[in-house]
């Protein structure tokens, strides 16, 4: 008698459940593991991209940037030697790549596997603040001078960020009231900062020479707007090696300040600050008025630049790589002094690696007594641009608060911001914001990175102005 066929269909499926079983049993140990290995993917990546942000700020400071991008590591509950392997390398003069790895947890899947290892990296990138003014190793010079006003000035007078009041000059009248009026929204005591790049080492020092850097109210560069007026201009020099967005990471070496008349500093060239050890990087020179009380009014214009090893001989950086540069961080404080005609000049050093963003020029209290003026291109095109001011402060300009074209229509008079102020330029005491497309194939497109600025007017014209220009985007983002 022979047994039932489902006896040995049963043994049949059991064999085979037992077969079965182990690659059933390994795929659902690795599919455990697999959501561990995620979420500690998902932790590496967040760890590398936090590292690579907070590092590559200190670029080209090589050393500091590690040190950050390590410490940025162990904040987020990873100690590199011992919870994981870490690299932090440089790739670029602003580009830092840092990569993460450690072993995952094994848990079921030991079965199979001695070890898996995750890794993964971030790639971060910054551009510097954009420079202004010039791309030689002198700023300023008899036709455009740079100028910081004292305490009691008053802002229309075109000082943006150093005078003190708004709308002083009572009935529209001359000389301002004194000291008093209307609180600066825009005032910021710490004056001014010029940054002094240092390519190379120039294998000796270098001397931050300034010209007439005493206030003197009958110097050429220096304007008094209500006499008697003095103050003292204090100079700044900060170390390299800290943060481009973090003034305070950089120590001051060194400070100077000059009195008001001080004879040994007028109409002259005349060494104030000196590096005696140039690293290269960037050093950073603070120009700021203080003192002279009640009687702080008036503008004190100067010139700054760099000459090293003893003498002083003109360069640019746009042809001479070794050239320190001069130029200005932020604001661009100027007292212009330009004859009938057109006078072109540096504006700021615009970089291909920010194709495609917007460029942002703000001109305050722009133009006075000159006809119209231009943002010129790098290869000397005017180019097209929009440009508004703010008509919700004050009294609104009756000939429009924006407009597009290749040229800023300065002429003439309009309604004022204010009550209390005497110019009636079109844009006194106002802030004009000029806003230009970058095109995406910017370094096809340009020969050089230098945009200008082309005044036309028809009489000589004395304008004392503030500028400023940005780039929208993100300065530090991921790049991989």
């Amino acid at each position: 008698m022979s047994r039932p066929t489902s006896v040995k269909e049963g043994g049949y499926a059991l064999i085979m459940t037992a077969l079965l079983m182990i690659p059933l049993l390994a795929f659902a140990a690795i599919g455990v593991d697999v959501g561990v290995w995620y979420l500690q993917a998902q932790k590496n990546q967040r760890v590398a991209d936090s590292a690579a942000l907070a590092g590559v700020v200190w670029l080209p400071n090589e050393a500091k940037a590690r040190q950050v991008a390590f410490e940025a590591i162990e904040k987020n509950g990873l100690r590199p030697g011992v919870d994981a392997t870490v690299s932090v390398d440089r790739l670029a003069t602003g580009s830092l790549r840092v990569s993460v790895s450690n072993k995952s947890e094994l848990s079921f899947s030991r079965i199979l596997l001695d070890e898996f290892a995750i890794t993964r990296a971030s790639v971060a990138e910054y551009n510097p603040p954009v420079a202004v003014g010039s791309p030689s190793n002198q700023l300023g010079d008899p036709s455009v001078w740079l100028a910081v006003s004292g305490y009691c000035s008053v802002r229309e007078n075109g000082d943006l960020r150093s005078a003190r009041w708004l709308a002083a000059y009572p009935g529209g009248a001359y000389p301002p009231r004194a000291c008093t009026g209307s609180n600066n929204p825009t005032y910021d005591g710490d004056g001014y900062l010029f940054a002094i790049d240092v390519p190379v080492h120039p294998g000796g020092p270098i001397d931050i020479e300034v010209y007439d850097a005493a206030y003197n109210p009958s110097s050429v560069p220096d304007l008094e707007f209500r006499p008697p007026s003095r103050f003292d201009t204090k100079y700044q020099l900060y170390a390299p090696g800290g943060s481009p967005f973090d003034l305070t990471s950089h120590p001051i070496t060194q400070q100077v300040t000059v009195s008001s008349g001080d004879a040994n500093y007028f109409e002259t060239w005349r060494p104030v600050l000196r590096i005696n050890d140039p690293q290269p990087g960037v050093h950073y020179v603070r120009v700021a008025a203080t003192g002279g009380g009640l009687d702080s009014f008036g503008s004190n214009g100067f010139a700054l630049r760099a000459s090293t090893n003893g003498s002083y001989r003109t360069c640019s950086s746009i042809t001479d790589a070794t050239c320190v540069k001069v130029s200005a961080v932020g604001d661009l404080p100027l007292y212009a002094a330009l004859s009938n005609g057109s006078s072109t000049f540096y504006l700021a050093e615009i970089e291909p690696s920010n194709a495609g963003k917007k460029l942002i020029i703000n001109l305050f209290d722009v133009g006075e007594g000159a006809d119209q003026i231009e943002v010129l291109d790098p290869n000397g095109n005017p180019a097209q641009f929009t440009w508004e001011t703010d008509c919700t402060v004050g009294n609104a300009l009756g000939r429009g608060c924006s407009g597009s074209g290749t040229t800023l229509d300065v002429s003439g008079s309009d309604n004022q911001i204010y009550a209390d102020t005497l110019g009636t330029s079109r844009f006194n005491d106002r802030v004009v914001t000029v806003t230009v497309d970058l095109p995406t194939d910017y370094a096809a497109r340009y020969g050089g990175d230098w945009w200008q600025i082309r005044y036309t007017f028809g009489a000589d014209i004395t304008d004392r102005t503030t500028w400023s220009v940005t780039v929208v985007g993100d300065p530090v983002r991921l790049a991989g």
